[in-house]
């Protein structure tokens, strides 16, 4: 049974249990078997436990190309998912993901990312060391910007954060405990 006018979608690898948070174990395997319907607009996943994302998150520009909000909380995987390719997106928070360390190009997913993209949050990343700002176009001397349409840029909680080879350009910019950010760019 599909839901083809399903607009939002929060899935929560945790739900509370009276006085404590309890994790439903098959998580990772309904995560895998879920395919979300092709309208679905907001997307939030809190507290998923694989190492890497679902194969449907790693093809979301075909499987959720009217995507326009993601938000991912407590996920445990080591890389971000290739997000630069949605065509709608316009605001992404990514908060308390431990094991990522670095973004780059898998994350950019090719030419022309982030054209909507105006609010980008970035919460409690503490292995966090490096983002890419600008991708490589293939011409050897041209290089693209990341985030061409960024309006709001908000990063906290990132101690060993660097944006490379500089912080994305936009209207509004938030940091709060970024030592790496202040000092070094």
């Amino acid at each position: 049974h599909t839901c083809q006018q399903l607009n939002t979608l929060i899935l929560s690898g945790n739900y509370w249990n009276g006085d404590e948070v309890a994790n439903i174990a098959p998580y990772n395997v309904l995560l895998e078997k879920l395919v979300p319907p092709r309208s679905l607009e907001h997307f939030e996943l809190f507290g998923y436990q694989g190492s890497i994302f679902p194969e449907w998150m790693l093809n979301l520009t075909t499987i959720l190309p009217n995507l326009v909000h993601v938000e991912l909380t407590l996920v445990m995987c080591n890389h971000l998912p290739p997000l630069g390719q949605l065509p709608k997106l316009q605001s992404l928070v990514i908060k308390s993901l431990p094991n990522v360390k670095g973004v780059g190009e898998v994350f950019v997913g090719g030419s022309k990312p982030f054209l909507k993209l105006r609010y980008l949050n970035i919460i409690n990343m503490p292995n966090l060391e490096r983002w890419l700002t600008t991708i490589s176009t293939g011409d050897e001397v041209e290089c693209m910007c990341v985030f061409p349409s960024l309006h709001h840029l908000k990063v906290s909680e990132c101690p060993k954060l660097r944006f490379e080879p500089s912080l994305p350009e936009c209207f509004l910019l938030e940091i709060c405990a970024c030592d790496e950010i202040l000092l070094g760019q």
